[in-house]
């Protein structure tokens, strides 16, 4: 049975972008940088419980990250963009453990301007 501080934080994260998949909650957030700065990040949590469970991708330099889904091929897909600088936004695709990221749709790419979300299928 799901606790209802794991309900609270499912509902609160899908509504700022998280997505759930496999029993895990990915809620994108931000986290101070060394310098102190804020800057984007993925966070993981237990879908049912709430609990905290890692960092998955991040700290992610100036950048904001606005929306974070999964895609048929079970990749992590986020959407972002950059605080600082106001630069167009980007798409990046990562693994599952928030490794091996790459871009992949570059800012301004057709049109591309500060991705809030993204979603695969109709």
């Amino acid at each position: 049975m799901r606790s209802i501080r794991g309900v609270i934080a499912t509902a609160a994260a899908l509504l700022l972008g998280g997505s759930v998949h496999a029993g895990s909650l990915y809620v994108p957030v931000r986290v101070p940088d060394q310098q102190g700065n804020a800057t984007g990040a993925v966070t993981e949590f237990d879908a049912t419980t709430g609990q905290f469970k890692r960092q998955t991708v991040g700290p992610l330099a100036a950048d904001i990250v606005a929306g974070v889904t999964f895609g048929p091929d079970r990749r992590l897909y986020l959407s972002l963009w950059d605080a600082v600088n106001n630069s167009n936004g980007r798409i990046l695709v990562c693994t599952r453990q928030g490794t091996n990221c790459r871009v992949l749709i570059k800012p301004g790419t057709g049109g591309l301007e500060f991705p809030i979300g993204l979603r695969f299928g109709l």
